[in-house]
């Protein structure tokens, strides 16, 4: 009965059926509950409810491409446009939407005085908080208006992306990543100020609901970017490229129907305020409900083995001094990956300067390894000076557990820092090679390089987001414990995995790697290569945003 529809993408299809139908079900009872409650007239649950609302029109752009998928249906690029008017004004205003969040509890926070006087007429306030989203949802309307392809040759199935056409979605893409690195500054920068505040309980659980909100949205954001950016650098086959792309979006989709259900469980108020919309009687115990208190260190015994009761075998001193050298690779990572970038960014940008530099080579070296080397000292230093000698506080040694405390923790945040700027560098230089003429091989080790560092990045985004939500996700600190172990496996594994990628990737190492253990190059193979030719996005395929 389904023949006509590609294997591949019947499971993509009733998965985002179902998530639209949830996501606008449960976006549209969050705009009922801000509208009927009256303690939820404040500027910030007004700006969530219309967070909401353009999240719930954002998703619903995915029945028509359920139609398109399930009913065997193409339109042009221009009649999708039309169609998808509403759902590109959602997808458009959600990142600049939670930017305003943040910047109202910013606001609030820092300049509470000053805050009060703006509640005085909140509608004003409201009104100058929205100008920068219905400015950036304009622009990209307009945008997309003026390359649309009305030419009836090219069909596609109607989708989210494919509603706004080639340069138009590129660089909503590339200005969005822009846009989350300063939500990601923002709402880090309300944490930080927040654990030295005495704000009441009530404003920081509704922190806590924007930040784990926020959290899975940069999540998913970074995952689909980092799989459109790299797609075509996986591979040379464009429709191989689109599904990844499109199973990549499954995460932001996730994110645009998670409203509810994170203001469910970690906020008590709207917890209370579903149940009241549904006639369900408040429960006694709280679910999973936001302490009034910040956990601003790393806790005692932060090992799962040290905590369930097992034998403790070292203090964090001795620690410190067994896992001495990973802690150097651990701290250097980072600072080593954002050189490479810049090595790159310099050979393609300033060729000539770049030759020149190549002379001297163990200079140019060195040159590059000076933040790298200070900022492991500076880490390793702290890391020294805030070590517990305290025999009784006992852990099972561990590599996060050998900086302790505000050492860690300040090696989380510029790690954060440091990979935003990576996110940047590496894009930039991607840009630049899309309009190059460099060699073949020099574009191959860039591809090699870029999704190295895309899986670095995709580790640290997740292992940084569960370390500092752990805790406000739930009030069980073994549990928490746990979610940040679990969310380390993914930065191991972007260690471990720069052989496979330089293997399969770029056949210079490949025939390398071969040679090294005896092995016969087979003739004129190339597993993977990478082209040197960038493929245009005139697809007849979709992929999901």
């Amino acid at each position: 009965m389904l023949d006509y529809i590609p294997k591949e993408l019947l499971p993509l299809g009733i998965f985002l059926f179902f998530c639209a139908l949830i996501g606008v079900i449960g976006n549209l009872i969050m705009l009922i509950v801000v509208v009927r409650t009256k303690r939820f007239r404040s500027p910030c649950h007004v700006l969530i409810a219309i967070t909401c609302v353009a999240d719930a029109i954002h998703i619903s752009g995915q029945f028509p491409f359920c139609v398109h998928l399930f009913g065997n249906l193409t339109s042009t690029q221009a009649q999708c446009y039309f169609m998808l008017t509403g759902p590109i004004v959602g997808l458009t205003t959600g990142g600049p939407l939670i930017l305003a969040m943040g910047i109202d509890r910013l606001i609030a926070v820092k300049f509470p005085t000053r805050y009060r006087y703006y509640q005085e007429e909140p509608r004003s306030y409201i009104i100058v908080q929205l100008i920068f989203p219905i400015s950036y949802a304009v622009t990209f309307l307009i945008y997309g208006f003026w390359v649309r392809d009305s030419n009836v040759k090219n069909q596609i199935i109607c989708s989210n992306p494919l509603a706004l056409r080639d340069t138009a979605f590129q660089m909503f893409t590339y200005s969005s990543g822009i846009i989350y690195v300063f939500v990601g500054v923002i709402y880090l920068s309300v944490y930080c100020l927040l654990k030295s505040n005495k704000a009441s309980a009530r404003f920081k659980s509704v922190f806590r609901s924007l930040a784990v909100t926020v959290g899975i949205v940069v999540f998913g954001w970074v995952t689909t970017t980092v799989a459109n950016t790299l797609s075509y650098n996986i591979t040379s086959d464009t429709y191989t490229a689109q599904l990844i792309q499109m199973y990549a979006g499954i995460t932001v989709n996730s994110s645009a129907a998670a409203n509810i259900f994170v203001f469910y469980f970690i906020n008590a108020e709207y917890r209370g305020a579903i149940r009241l919309l549904f006639g369900i009687k408040a429960g006694t115990g709280p679910m999973f409900e936001a302490s009034s208190t910040m956990v601003t260190k790393v806790k005692k015994g932060a090992d799962p083995i040290s905590e369930s009761g097992k034998k403790r075998t070292n203090t964090v001193s001795n620690c410190y001094f067994q896992l001495f050298i990973p802690l150097l690779g651990l701290t250097g990572a980072g600072p080593l990956i954002l050189a490479m970038g810049v090595d790159r960014l310099i050979a393609v940008k300033f060729p000539t300067k770049y030759r020149q530099y190549t002379e001297e080579p163990r200079k140019y070296v060195m040159f590059h390894l000076i933040f790298p080397v200070l900022y492991i000292g500076s880490c390793m230093g702290y890391g020294y000076e805030t070590k517990l000698t305290d025999p009784k506080v006992q852990i099972t040694c561990a590599v996060p557990l050998g900086l302790w405390g505000a050492a860690f923790q300040f090696f989380t945040y510029t790690s954060a820092l440091i990979y935003a700027l990576v996110v940047i560098v590496y894009l930039t230089v991607y840009i630049l090679l899309k309009s190059s003429s460099a060699s073949a091989r020099f574009k191959s080790v860039f591809k090699s390089i870029s999704i190295t560092v895309g899986l670095v990045v995709f580790g640290w985004v997740t292992t940084t987001v569960a370390n500092t939500l752990s805790y406000e996700v739930t009030s069980d600190e073994f549990l928490a414990i746990v979610i940040q172990m679990y969310a380390g496996v993914s930065v191991n594994l972007a260690a471990t995995s720069n052989v496979f990628v330089f293997y399969w990737i770029n056949s210079e190492y490949r025939e390398v790697i071969k040679s090294i253990l005896g092995l016969k190059n087979k003739a004129k193979t190339i597993n993977f290569e990478a082209s040197t030719v960038s493929v245009h996005p005139n697809r007849k395929q979709t992929m999901i945003a």
